[in-house]
C-alpha cells in the first residue's frame, strides 16, 4: 500500500482543492508514509496542496485541529507523549 500511495502522492490529482479536508490529510499523511506528523506541517503541507488548485483553500488550524480530534473512520490518532511527572 505505501508504494502505491507514494506514486499516488507525485500525482498533483491526489490532493486538491476539491478533497474534503479530513480526506486530504489522510491522502497527505499516505504521502508521509504514515510517519508521525506535527499539526503545523499537516497545515503547511496541505495548503501547497490546495495553493495549487483552480480554487485555493484556506486551511484554518483550530478547524483543522477539532476535525482531527474528533474523526473516527480514518483511525488518524494522536501520537504526542506527556512529559512524566
Amino acid at each position: 500500500m505505501l508504494l502505491l500511495a507514494g506514486a499516488a502522492a507525485r500525482d498533483p490529482g491526489f490532493v486538491t482543492s476539491d478533497t474534503p479536508l479530513l480526506e486530504a490529510v489522510f491522502r497527505v499523511l499516505l504521502a508521509e508514509k504514515n510517519r508521525p506528523v506535527a499539526l503545523q506541517e499537516i497545515a503547511d503541507l496541505l495548503r501547497q496542496r490546495y495553493a495549487a488548485g483552480e480554487l485555493p483553500r484556506d486551511v484554518n488550524m483550530t478547524v483543522l485541529q477539532r476535525l482531527l480530534e474528533r474523526q473516527t473512520s480514518y483511525g488518524i490518532r494522536n501520537t504526542e507523549v506527556e512529559a512524566p511527572t
